[in-house]
């Protein structure tokens, strides 16, 4: 029965090769741990292939990457201090950015130079970790708890500064309102003390004019009833005299 012998299954896929660089001196003689992840994948074509499967084995792919990648990452290493270190982590990592692509770019362009004809494309180049010795990790997070404590301190007295600043100006400004409202309130009374003085002179002077007027009114009163006496008894006493006469004439 007639077979086909399939000696060698490559994938179109991406495959991912992950490699810790240990003990990388930098511009300041720290030794670091760079940790990197190559993405990268077979090239299409068959003549990619066939230089994949003719020039590279796996276990030989693998000595060579990590070769290569060793070899930059501590010229990388070298040229940064233990601090700029960290501005090349991350692909899209936020502190360092453009600094983190352009590392991760010229990594990758520089690889791709050396494996293009060993049929493998190197697609990214990340640089996922950078871990410091432990004491000097130490001693940095001391410092930066220190830098973060005396941070939170400045803030704490900034704030505390603030509300004392804060409770000064509303006092003031409360003292202030209470001022004016104490001055508006003696103004106030001032005015309704004159109302009522103007008020009760008007009272008072109604009260003298209606007295006034009542006391010439019963004078008026009086004289009229007086004369009006007056007159009845002299009519009454005409009368008699007419009546005396009347009789006398009569006789």
């Amino acid at each position: 029965m007639p077979y086909t012998l399939i000696q060698f299954m490559i994938t179109k896929q991406n495959f991912q090769f992950d490699v810790p660089v240990r003990n990388c001196p930098t511009i300041d003689n720290i030794f670091v741990q760079i940790e990197v992840s190559i993405v990268m994948r077979v090239r299409p074509g068959e003549d990619n292939i066939k230089n994949f499967i003719r020039k590279t084995s796996v276990n030989q792919l693998n000595e060579q990457l990590e070769a290569v990648i060793s070899e930059r990452i501590r010229v990388l290493a070298r040229s940064k201090t233990h601090l700029e270190a960290y501005s090349i982590k991350g692909k899209n990592s936020g502190r360092g950015q453009e600094n983190a692509k352009s590392v991760t770019h010229q990594l990758t362009e520089y690889m791709n130079g050396i494996f293009e004809d060993k049929g493998v494309e190197i697609r990214s180049v990340i640089i996922t970790n950078v871990r410091l010795d432990r004491g000097i990790a130490d001693q940095l997070e001391e410092k930066t708890t220190y830098a973060s404590k005396n941070t939170l301190e400045k803030k704490q007295q900034s704030f505390e500064l603030r509300c004392i600043n804060d409770d000064q100006e509303y006092n003031q400004k409360k003292e202030k309102m209470k001022q004016g409202r104490q001055a508006e309130t003696e103004e106030f009374n001032k005015l309704r003390a004159e109302i009522e003085k103007d008020h009760a002179k008007i009272n008072a002077d109604t009260s003298k004019i209606i007295a006034e007027v009542r006391e010439n009114t019963w004078v008026e009163v009086a004289k009229v009833n007086a004369i009006s006496a007056l007159e009845a008894e002299e009519v009454k006493a005409e009368t008699k005299m007419i009546k005396a006469r009347i009789l006398a004439e009569g006789r």
